[in-house]
Formats: C-alpha cells, sequence, structure tokens
C-alpha cells in the first residue's frame, strides 16, 4: 500500500535534487515522506523551498499555512508536482 503523502513525496523526489528544501503544508506523515525521498520539509517560504507539497493537515488547519505557500508560489516555487500540474 502507497499512501497520498508517499506519492507526493515521489513525485517531488522525481523532479528536485535529493537534499532539496520542500515546503510541507500539511501534516507529518507528509514529512516523514519526504525525508524518506531525502528531501528537506520546510515551514516558511523564507526558508528558499524549490517546491511545495500540501496534504491533509487535519480540520485545524491554519489558514496562514496555506498563505505561507501562495507566498512560496508567487516567488517562482512550484507546487505539487512540480512538472503535471
Amino acid at each position: 500500500m502507497v499512501t497520498s503523502a508517499q506519492a507526493a513525496a515521489r513525485m517531488v523526489a522525481e523532479d528536485v535534487p535529493a537534499g532539496s528544501r520542500v515546503l510541507v503544508i500539511g501534516g507529518e506523515g507528509l514529512r516523514v515522506a519526504l525525508r524518506e525521498r531525502g528531501l528537506v520539509p520546510v515551514e516558511s517560504a523564507d526558508e528558499d523551498p524549490v517546491a511545495v507539497v500540501q496534504g491533509y493537515g487535519g480540520p485545524g488547519m491554519p489558514w496562514a499555512r496555506f498563505a505561507e505557500a501562495a507566498y512560496a508560489v508567487g516567488r517562482g516555487c512550484p507546487g505539487t508536482p512540480p512538472t503535471r500540474t
């Protein structure tokens, strides 16, 4: 079985080099999946991510997290999947 977090992490890992920073908007499972693929999850657009990945963060996910993703995308950072949206 493959989770949606694992699938998203695999897709990002196919498009960015290992060790790349990826802005995470979602739960811990997504962070774990990115780390398993050799990527570095970050929390802020100010950390110069090369991609943004969004997953389920629960009903209490603050809107500020989505705003952070918008800031990163506005700066030219692609969303997930970077080359297939």
